[in-house]
């Protein structure tokens, strides 16, 4: 999905209410609302009497996206609001993959996985117009996603390994350019690196229990080592040279997680900066 991101400020009563962006619906009412009770019983209602898991699919896809579209619009000016929406927002997604999972619709499965991948992106907005010291709740919320986008995606391996691979390869590259965007911001780059290794920490488990034969005319091993072969590089280049001393730490294990799916040994420490080198 191709976002246009665009931002719309409506004035009522003294009250700034932004619009979604990220082509999210309407937020709608907000947790900041002293009627927004009324909302999410409205939804609870319709959800109630939905008959059939693709009614209920619908219903919780619904729900997920106006969660993330109250987040979006209430970052930056109100932390227990855009907290609240979240937690909300973390509540119903496992019940919409695991809705999925019943339906059994492979393209359904598969839309909703590169769904993950979206919010991952709306979320990336939501954390850099939160302040950094009230937000780690941004940052559980993106790891969860993670997870259940995972476990869902172990499920899509069964029917179509080869998009499965696929769908991971083009997750580690979202997030490793998320590192390289971010990377003079080390607030905002604590959480990359995170998430980065959240999906470089499945690595071992997919090619132990996917079965497949090859990716692209290529087994599985060499598939995922070309996807990351370049990451080394990056990291030990532009971001590098860009992020805090404090974030070493998560720089070296980032690489070191390149260097076993790659096949290269361990390296205890990060190499020396040539400037940093005492002159002869």
């Amino acid at each position: 999905m191709t976002f246009v991101i665009f931002t719309a400020v409506l004035v009522a009563g003294g009250i700034v209410l932004a619009q979604s962006a990220f082509g999210l619906p309407d937020p709608g009412l907000t947790p900041e609302s002293p009627i927004y009770f009324l909302d999410l019983w409205d939804e609870n209602a319709r959800l109630f009497f939905s008959r059939s898991d693709t009614s209920r699919m619908k219903r919780y896809q619904a729900r997920v996206l106006e969660r993330l579209s109250e987040a979006e619009a209430l970052a930056g000016r109100g932390i227990s609001a855009t907290q609240r929406a979240l937690e909300l927002y973390r509540a119903d997604v496992p019940f919409f993959y695991a809705t999925i999972e019943r339906l059994g619709d492979k393209l359904v499965l598969l839309d909703a996985l590169r769904m993950a991948s979206d919010h991952l992106r709306a979320l990336d907005h939501i954390s850099e117009r939160t302040n950094f010291e009230k937000k780690r709740f941004i940052l559980t919320t993106k790891i969860f996603l993670i997870e259940q986008q995972l476990q869902s995606l172990h499920v899509f391996a069964k029917q179509e390994p080869t998009e499965a691979f696929q769908l991971f390869g083009d997750a580690l590259q979202q997030r490793m350019a998320r590192i390289r965007e971010v990377a003079i911001d080390d607030q905002n780059n604590a959480e990359a690196f995170n998430e980065y290794a959240a999906y470089m920490s499945e690595t071992d488990r997919i090619l132990r229990d996917w079965s497949m034969t090859e990716v692209e005319g290529v087994l599985p091993a060499v598939f995922l080592a070309d996807t990351v072969r370049d990451h080394e590089e990056t990291l030990l280049g532009p971001v590098r040279e860009r992020i805090a001393p404090t974030l070493e730490n998560e720089l070296l294990l980032a690489i070191n997680n390149v260097r076993k799916l790659t096949g290269k040994d361990h390296l205890p420490a990060l190499p020396t900066f040539e400037h940093d080198e005492p002159p002869f």
